[in-house]
């Protein structure tokens, strides 16, 4: 192994043993509900910017609703 390689290996190594130690294990559960939630908004801004746009615009509050 280079120590380009080896480098990187620890890198990562100290990264996934910081995100376990910051993150709380029951987390992940919460998490793992987002992600598919997540990618399926991700989709439908890729492909219809403008329906979503709309959408936010209809959820932001305006001044005559207060």
């Amino acid at each position: 192994m280079s120590d380009a390689e080896s480098t990187i290996s620890h890198i990562s190594e100290a990264i996934s043993i910081l995100i376990a130690n910051v993150i709380p294990p029951r987390a992940y559960t919460f998490l793992y509900a987002l992600v598919p939630g997540l990618f399926f908004e991700t989709s439908l801004l890729l492909a219809n910017p403008a329906l979503v746009y709309t959408l936010v615009a209809r959820a932001q509050p305006t001044d005559a609703a207060m």
